[in-house]
């Protein structure tokens, strides 16, 4: 259902603001409570993920924030997406890797992500791409997590900070930089 919804809302011909992955990225880091220092080591991950990311792909309307919880089924049985807050005009790639983050999906199953994909959609899918924004998708998750976190009475603070470590922990078992979120952040955590 969620993967048809995706496809669904792929085919909307609304165009919201283009996705900006550096305004995005750039916006969390100086959002956060963390140090200059760590701000800047951040900062130059971000440049590093945010240079991968092409949008050469055909655009479309993504949802950019299809958790379960945001699929609605009525009495009817029929499914509805709700809550287009993160919405934007984007490659299929990156919703389908903050599909595949923000519902934790194991790197195991992103292949059948992207076949269930295809059986709902002609649009052609770049797997290193959406690797690409898998990185990119588990980096904001952590810090948007985590600066949440600063909001919150000190009681409800720990659910969320442990979303932001799961985030940064499977961007770390996917990157191939030696910078590691989870030891530079470390104090914070």
């Amino acid at each position: 259902t969620a993967i048809k919804l995706m496809t669904q809302c792929h085919q909307i011909k609304a165009q919201p603001a283009e996705l900006s992955p550096k305004a995005i990225v750039t916006g969390l880091i100086n959002e956060s409570p963390f140090s200059s220092q760590q701000q800047k080591e951040l900062l130059q991950m971000a440049e590093q993920l945010t240079s991968q990311l092409s949008h050469h792909s055909k655009m479309v309307c993504c949802h950019g924030d299809l958790n379960f919880s945001n699929i609605l089924i009525d009495h009817q049985k029929n499914s509805w997406l709700i809550d287009f807050e993160c919405a934007s005009t984007a490659p299929a790639e990156f919703d389908l890797a903050m599909f595949v983050a923000v519902n934790n999906i194991t790197k195991e199953n992103i292949s059948t992500v992207i076949e269930l994909y295809k059986q709902h959609s002609f649009t052609t899918i770049d797997h290193q791409l959406v690797n690409a924004y898998l990185l990119f998708c588990y980096f904001i998750n952590g810090l948007w997590y985590f600066n949440a976190t600063q909001q919150l009475p000190i009681n409800n603070k720990r659910e969320l900070k442990a979303l932001a470590q799961q985030q940064w922990q499977y961007f770390d078992e996917l990157s191939k930089s030696h910078h590691k979120t989870i030891k530079l952040l470390n104090p914070w955590l």
